[in-house]
């Protein structure tokens, strides 16, 4: 992302905000019969197309939308929501820098993923996208 500033002179300065990270999930019709991928406590809508998922990974000054706090560590999960109706955790993930990618963990505070299937799913950045970005409010649950 690019952003012109003015600076003394009167001329402009551009710089890149690099704070903004993006992943991406693909999955199959089989994975997507079986499991479900909550994020964040939120369920993602999986399709035939890959899914992108865009986050803010630091809070650098200067940037674009200062006001918006880094989304890091990011939380995934894949449950098994199978035949039965309460989800079974699979897999559990943290992100907590790009450098480090996702590790294998378990929830820490007790909660269960699968309790975000309840919560509304997180919504593309435009109708028909399949990018989610998290700098955009969530839909109410």
């Amino acid at each position: 992302m690019l952003c012109d500033t003015p600076v003394e002179g009167g001329s402009t300065s551009r710089f890149v905000d690099s704070s903004l990270r993006r992943f991406e999930l693909i999955s199959s019709a089989a994975f997507r019969q079986r499991f479900a991928v909550v994020l964040n406590g939120r369920p993602l809508t999986l399709g035939e197309r890959p899914v992108a998922v865009r986050y803010r990974q630091e809070q650098l000054y200067p940037c674009l939308h200062p006001a918006i706090a880094p989304h890091v560590p990011l939380e995934l999960a894949v449950l098994e929501t199978g035949a039965g109706s309460d989800a079974a955790l699979e897999g559990y993930w943290t992100l907590a820098s790009e450098r480090d990618g996702f590790r294998p963990e378990t929830p820490s505070d007790g909660s269960s993923p699968g309790e975000g299937l309840k919560a509304a799913p997180w919504r593309a950045a435009n109708p028909g996208d399949v990018t989610v970005d998290l700098r955009l409010e969530p839909l109410p649950a």
